[in-house]
């Protein structure tokens, strides 16, 4: 299920954070998304959906149901899919 944080912009902005259910999983999605040439980034838990340390993966908006299909095909433990939009100063 997607979760939606801050306002939303114009769709070009919009960016997909995925979160997972250990540090491990997320390791192992930037492998699976690594060996299937889907581009992405492994970046700290944005503060905006958890206090907690952790490591999620991002990519463009427009990946999102390929990203998905893939790491739940390959038995990724996906905890939650967030679009984002970057922060304006």
């Amino acid at each position: 299920m997607a979760k939606r944080c801050d306002k939303m912009a114009p769709e070009h902005n919009v960016y997909t954070v995925f979160t997972f259910v250990s540090t491990h999983q997320a390791l192992k999605a930037e492998k699976v998304l690594k060996e299937e040439a889907l581009k992405a980034s492994i970046i700290p838990v944005p503060r905006e959906i958890s206090s907690l340390c952790g490591l999620a993966i991002r990519v463009d908006a427009q990946q999102r149901g390929q990203v998905e299909q893939t790491l739940r095909g390959k038995g990724v433990g996906i905890e939650a899919v967030f679009d984002f939009v970057p922060r304006t100063k």
